[in-house]
């Protein structure tokens, strides 16, 4: 899921990732949830996925470099 990007993320931190999850909660519909409800939502879990992810690549490399400074 990692892309190559052209700009440095800024660093992301453990709180506005659980920030995140309590406002888009990665979770089933309910039954007879509107299509685009579901769609948008789904997108936006994928989102906080992607900035965990990218969060805790950035906390191994700071912890590699903290190992071989």
């Amino acid at each position: 899921m990692t892309r190559e990007v052209e700009l440095e993320a800024p660093e992301i931190t453990p709180e506005l990732i659980e920030w995140l999850v309590s406002i888009f909660p990665d979770r089933c519909p309910e039954p007879g949830t509107p299509q685009d409800v579901v769609w948008v939502a789904s997108g936006a879990a994928k989102v906080v996925r992607f900035l965990r992810q990218t969060m805790e690549e950035q906390q191994e490399t700071s912890l590699v470099d903290v190992q071989h400074p």
